[in-house]
């Protein structure tokens, strides 16, 4: 409940969706894992934004 927002359903579920979170080595990793990092890819003039 440390989460405005957040309720116990709303909780369990993404536990079980992130499954042992020991798994990743960093918040940041994580963060990539849920989809929440946007991604940018830069090839010269060309720019790639999304997934």
């Amino acid at each position: 409940m440390g989460i405005p927002g957040i309720s116990v359903l709303s909780a369990l579920t993404i536990l079980a969706e992130i499954g042992d979170v020991t798994r990743f080595l960093s918040p940041k990793k994580l963060a990539c894992y849920a989809g929440l990092v946007p991604s940018v890819h830069q090839s010269g003039k060309r720019v790639i934004r999304g997934t």
